[in-house]
């Protein structure tokens, strides 16, 4: 079976991420006039370091990589590239490879508030004062009835925090059930909550 999408991307980022420290980006500042096979066996050929040459898909590249066969030898290859001889490749620019951090988006299920939790279960002892105690980032709580009640947040990672704090952590002491808040459509217009929040979050400011 080929691996493909996403297993694919994190192949290759764990695969940069290895190599990075290894690895010497070269931009050319003239058009490359060569052809790309002869363009590596030349690169290849000034220090006994090199262990490939990568060059992009680009009909005409810009730039390459030069992966050293270790971090020990990485200025002695940038010394010989920087006196390659400069009628073949032109002036050549070296700078080491930068891996970006991807920022991934809070992931949540189709169907669900991800700003709202529901406690089910709640001993009718405890107050709303003392629920509120309980998560100091939520914004507000909302009690329902004595056996459950809304707790409101303003960011998807708090709430996603205090969700996971109550699977393995009783509310006050007290075991409770808890959940997302459910999100229904309502005669094809946009989704609603189930439940009308009393405060208005950050993100509907």
């Amino acid at each position: 079976m080929v691996a493909k999408g996403r297993v694919v991307n994190r192949i290759k980022s764990r695969r940069l991420e290895e190599r990075k420290d290894r690895t010497i980006y070269v931009h050319l500042k003239r058009k490359l006039t060569l052809d790309k096979a002869l363009v590596e066996d030349v690169v290849k050929a000034a220090h006994a370091g090199i262990e490939r040459v990568y060059l992009p898909r680009q009909r005409v590249p810009t730039f390459f990589f030069v992966l050293c066969a270790s971090q020990d030898v990485k200025e002695g290859v940038k010394d010989a590239l920087n006196s390659f001889n400069k009628d073949l490749l032109g002036p050549l620019k070296l700078d080491n490879v930068i891996v970006k951090e991807r920022k991934v988006p809070e992931k949540t299920r189709k169907g669900i508030n991800p700003l709202t939790l529901v406690l089910e279960m709640i001993p009718k002892e405890l107050t709303t004062d003392e629920i509120k105690c309980a998560f100091p980032k939520c914004v507000d709580v909302y009690r329902f009835n004595d056996r459950r009640c809304y707790v409101y947040f303003s960011k998807i990672p708090d709430a996603s925090e205090a969700f996971q704090r109550l699977k393995q952590t009783p509310l006050c002491g007290h075991a409770v059930t808890a959940k997302f808040d459910r999100v229904v459509k309502k005669d094809n217009t946009k989704s609603v909550s189930t439940t009308l929040s009393p405060v208005l979050t950050e993100e509907a400011k």
